[in-house]
């Protein structure tokens, strides 16, 4: 994908129902990433970032960057509704 063409992320769902992935239009990271508290982020990382702002997000329990998404795994109380939205303007600004 050219780097001109404009951040698409969809939505998949997984086996696990408080599991999401966000698939982009780009490859965003070419090793595996799995984070399953914001502790384990490394400074030296570069999802960081993008993964602290993540942990942020109320109701974010892990995360995984792998390729072309980013695995979301929520609290079971947590609304996908309000959580995808936030996800999605996470990823676009830092991505997009």
């Amino acid at each position: 994908m050219s780097a001109q063409e404009p951040l698409e992320i969809d939505i998949e769902g997984t086996p696990n129902p408080n599991s999401a992935k966000f698939v982009m239009n780009r490859e965003i990271i070419d090793q595996t990433r799995s984070y399953f508290n914001v502790g384990m982020v490394s400074e030296n990382d570069h999802t960081a970032v993008v993964a602290k702002q993540l942990f942020a997000i109320p109701g974010v329990r892990t995360l995984m960057f792998l390729q072309d998404f980013v695995t979301v795994s929520k609290e079971a109380n947590a609304d996908w509704e309000s959580l995808s939205n936030t996800v999605k303007e996470v990823l676009t600004e830092h991505y997009g």
